[in-house]
């Protein structure tokens, strides 16, 4: 599934002509499908960004997350380049999301 985020974070799939919602990407990834997500103006890969935004509602539904390796991956990723305000809160809202469902 090949997916184009907007500015205003719409997810749309160009070769369905249609939006899309975090829940079909959270259905698509639980099938196994590959999921890209490129933002649409300027073809920036945000496919990790995404995957955040899904644990953050996995998490808030009360999903068990394997905690420790996701925030080991997340800091990782983030200590590798300057992250985005946006990421940052992700991480920010991840972590308290995980902290509630204990």
């Amino acid at each position: 599934m090949r997916l184009r985020r907007h500015a205003n974070r719409t997810l749309f799939d160009p070769e369905r002509k249609r939006q899309v919602t975090l829940a079909e990407v959270a259905r698509a990834v639980r099938s196994g499908e590959q999921v890209d997500v490129t933002q649409a103006k300027g073809d920036k890969d945000v496919t990790g960004l995404v995957v955040l935004q899904l644990l953050q509602v996995e998490a808030a539904s009360g999903a068990e997350l394997p905690t420790k390796p996701l925030l080991t991956v997340l800091r990782s990723v983030l200590a590798k380049r300057r992250a985005s305000p946006a990421l940052k809160q992700l991480e920010e809202e991840l972590i308290a999301s995980v902290t509630k469902a204990k």
